[in-house]
Parts: structure tokens; sequence; C-alpha cells
């Protein structure tokens, strides 16, 4: 099932999320070219030793998709506390896409990198959903899906700065 029809399948309609959804057919970025994927990029999948990056882990959402993917999902809000720097709360997205070209990435389009934000932010706020039913389902009943459901909330938040940042 796609992210969307997994949303569709729990009938609690979101304004915001159906905004993003929307917003998101609209504006669409031309196919950019595909790569390998981790899926789940971010600071708690990546260890660091005194001499830089030693290992990336967590490797079970791996996949070929698009070349942006993995930056946006690094640059979810979710991954850092308050007003953190965007990035995991190490750094800014100008300081991120500088050093990914610089390592030699191909140029990042800045208007495709916000589109995958905006659908990262959304499948992290339809997954918060998901775990929220199972749990208030009875089918598993796990305080970890309680607290990670109740995140959705925070997701609506974060994709309406992202589609009006001035409002």
């Amino acid at each position: 099932l796609t992210v969307w029809e997994r949303y569709r399948r729990l009938e609690r309609p979101v304004a915001v999320f159906e905004k993003a959804h929307t917003w998101l057919l609209a504006n669409r970025p031309p196919p950019g070219a595909r790569t390998l994927v981790h899926g789940a990029l971010r600071v708690g999948n990546v260890i660091v030793g005194p001499d830089g990056l030693a290992a990336v882990i967590d490797w079970e959402l791996v996949r070929i998709g698009g070349q942006l993917e993995d930056l946006a999902w690094l640059c979810l809000k979710a991954w850092r506390i308050g007003e953190a720097p965007e990035v995991g709360g190490l750094g800014s997205i100008d300081e991120l896409v500088a050093a990914y070209e610089a390592a030699g990435g191909p140029p990042v389009d800045r208007h495709a990198l916000h589109w995958w934000l905006v659908l990262k932010t959304l499948v992290w706020g339809v997954g918060c959903m998901v775990r929220a039913d199972v749990h208030l389902s009875g089918r598993v009943r796990s305080v970890e899906l309680a607290v990670v459901g109740r995140r959705a909330a925070e997701q609506e938040c974060d994709r309406g700065e992202l589609l009006a940042p001035d409002a």
C-alpha cells in the first residue's frame, strides 16, 4: 500500500494532511535520478566516532528511490528539539546542501528538496497515525505505539509551517 492508501484506510481525515496531498500532487518536481535510499536516514541511525562517520545503521527500509529522499528525511522537524538547526539539530539546509554537493552529490534543486520534505513529513505523520490506530484498536497495546501515535499532531503543525511558512 502507498502511504496515501494507508492514510485513507484510517478513515480519519485531517485537513492539513489533505492540503499537503493536494499540494504535493500540484507541485511534484520532474523525476530526478534514482539511487539507493536508506529510507530512515537521521541522526539516530548513524554512529559517529573520533574520526567521523563510523556506520549507518537500520537499513530495513533500503530501496531504490529519489536522490533527495534521504536528505529530506534528515531535515524533518521531528528529529530536532525546538528551534534547533534544520538538519537533525546539527546544521542548516544550506550547509547540508553545500556539503552534499562538495562530496560529489549532484546539484540540489531546492524546490525538489522542499517537495520531498513536505512528502516525508506527511509520510511520518501517517506513520504516527497508523501506530496510534494499532494501539487504540487493541490489536497491539503498547506505550511506544501510543507515544509515537500522538506525534501525528506535531506533523500537522510541521506540514502547516512547510506549506505556509509566513502564516
